[in-house]
């Protein structure tokens, strides 16, 4: 209607024979009802089941990205932080299914045939898990009675052997794909199904002493004890959860080296997705090929970030940003510039930002929540700045695909600015996000603290005198006034003000009409009120309707 369109991937039934074509639109169906209980940014969403002219489908999302068997082919194994970056989706995707409850009950749905090709990368980086369920929903055919479910390199050992079937089967296939990405082969090769499945029972008995497996640590150190807990002979001696490996994976992932995934991504789609990825953009060389993608910026050679082309006005607050920066570099994941409104919290903020280009390479981002009101509102912002899809009515998902897109970002630093309306939802979204993206800075302006853990709490005092009297001797000499301003009157001017930048520029703005004597004797202790709490959807008029009640 309205000629709304969505891409969807389209899963269809194409046999004709009559048995086969009827248990395969059962199966399709039942496929269907199981995707429909699932909802989460790394798992591909299932739309519709239906029919057209006979033909039975499955309308799915549709993933503007690539396999990540392809891209793990191509890169010969994946740079570490890469490799991580997919692998903590993979986890928390894994985590949902099977954490799924259906009529109020617990019930685990387990993937059984998870394997690089049945997961797909988008173009922002986000990894989804697909064709959930198809292996225990597959049809045997009947010319093939030997063939099981799954793919067998990827099976566990109680796949192969018949046995129960549960989350942890998941598990064991986790733990070969980390294995593939990260050392860029497969730990079992080719070979007769026999063959294959004798090496998959041997070496998940022999897991602790595999000299493949302790390879692992060469290329990120800590990785192999995880991995070996994943591919263990007895279900019972396995990690107990993908929560517990994605808990695990988040430590790891802060040390991990390497490219991370959206600058491995870079080299692989075409021209027409990296167009689409946040903050990327494609220049062709002269033979027509797609170069590493740069920042979209109006300076090219800038890093990552939406700063303003022109910066605030700063006085006096060179001890303030060593300060900032000395928290920063002791690892503060969320910082908090406190002050009355217009003493100089936003200024400070940009101005640090905009000196931390080599710091935060891979992002400075500023998001102004001055007239935001609520959590959605704060979603949509920032999904409308990275280009993400929201989903209506499920807030979680949506808080978890930006907190995992800020995972793919490495080191990147994101200014909230003027948080006082919605200090009690940014909140919830700040301890989700430092927990999914552990590498992510969040710089907050605000004039109380979130009192969250792990906040480090900075708060900008009065302007010295000092810099009080040169900040408006400044302002004022913009003016173009004929006659010079009385340094003394100007000092007295300044003091009523108690030191707030914004309150001295605006004064001084005023010596166009008025003389500096005149306008010291307009001004009074009311000056004050400036610095009492409430509702503040804009410092500047605030601040302008305060002193000119005051004249």
């Amino acid at each position: 209607p309205a000629g709304f369109r969505k891409e969807v991937a389209l899963k269809m039934v194409l046999d004709r024979d009559g048995p086969v074509l009827t248990r395969r639109r059962d199966q399709l169906a039942h496929e269907a009802r199981l995707g429909g209980l699932l909802r989460h940014p790394n798992i591909v969403d299932t739309y519709e089941l239906g029919e057209f002219q006979g033909e039975m489908f499955i309308a799915m999302e549709y993933i503007h990205g690539l396999p990540l068997s392809t891209l793990q082919f191509r890169e010969k194994g994946l740079p570490p932080a890469a490799a991580l970056d997919v692998l903590l989706q993979v986890a928390a995707g894994l985590d949902h299914a099977h954490s799924l409850c259906v009529d109020g009950k617990q019930t685990p749905l387990v993937h059984r045939d998870l394997k690089p090709s049945n997961i797909l990368i988008d173009r922002t980086g986000l990894a989804k898990i697909t064709d959930f369920g198809v292996s225990i929903l597959q049809l045997q055919d009947q010319h093939r009675p030997q063939a099981i479910s799954g793919t067998l390199r990827y099976m566990s050992p109680e796949q192969i052997t018949g046995g129960k079937v549960g989350p942890r089967s998941d598990l064991f296939a986790f733990g070969l794909v980390s294995y593939e990405l990260l050392i860029g082969a497969r730990l079992f090769p080719r070979g007769n199904p026999q063959e294959v499945a004798r090496s998959i029972i041997r070496a998940a008995d022999l897991a602790e002493a595999s000299a493949k497996l302790r390879q692992l640590d060469t290329v990120l150190p800590g990785i192999a004890e995880l991995v070996v807990h994943c591919l263990k002979l007895r279900v019972s001696d396995r990690v107990p959860s993908a929560r517990r490996i994605f808990e695990r994976m988040r430590v790891l992932r802060a040390e991990a080296p390497g490219e991370p995934l959206l600058q491995v991504l870079s080299r692989h789609l075409s021209v027409s997705h990296l167009l689409h990825i946040p903050g990327l953009s494609i220049e062709p060389n002269n033979a027509g090929i797609p170069q590493t993608a740069q920042h979209q910026s109006k300076d090219p050679s800038s890093a990552k970030t939406n700063l303003p082309d022109t910066l605030p006005a700063l006085h006096g607050r060179d001890t303030l940003l060593k300060e900032l920066e000395r928290q920063i570099k002791k690892k503060g994941r969320i910082l908090t510039l406190k002050g009355p409104g217009g003493i100089g919290k936003s200024a400070a903020a940009l101005h640090y930002l905009h000196s931390a280009e080599e710091r935060f390479a891979n992002g400075r981002w500023v998001f102004d929540f001055s007239a935001t009101r609520d959590q959605g509102e704060i979603l949509q912002k920032i999904a409308q700045e990275y280009s993400l899809p929201l989903k209506p009515e499920d807030t979680e998902s949506n808080i978890q695909q930006i907190g995992q897109f800020l995972a793919t970002q490495e080191d990147c630093i994101l200014l909230f600015d003027s948080c006082d309306r919605v200090l009690s939802p940014l909140k919830e979204l700040l301890s989700a996000w430092t927990e999914l993206a552990p590498q992510a800075v969040f710089l907050v302006t605000s004039r109380t603290r979130l009192k969250l853990k792990g906040e480090r709490l900075l708060e900008l005092a009065p302007l010295e005198e000092a810099h009080s009297l040169s900040l408006f001797m400044e302002k004022a000499s913009q003016l173009g006034r004929r006659s010079p301003i009385n340094t003394s009157i100007a000092a007295q001017i300044v003091e009523r003000l108690e030191g707030n930048p914004l309150a001295i520029t605006l004064a001084a703005g005023r010596l166009r009409e008025l003389e500096p004597q005149v306008l010291l004797e307009r001004l009074t202790d009311r000056f004050s009120a400036l610095s009492t709490s409430g509702d503040t959807s804009s410092r500047q008029a605030t601040l302008r309707a305060t002193i000119e009640w005051s004249w």
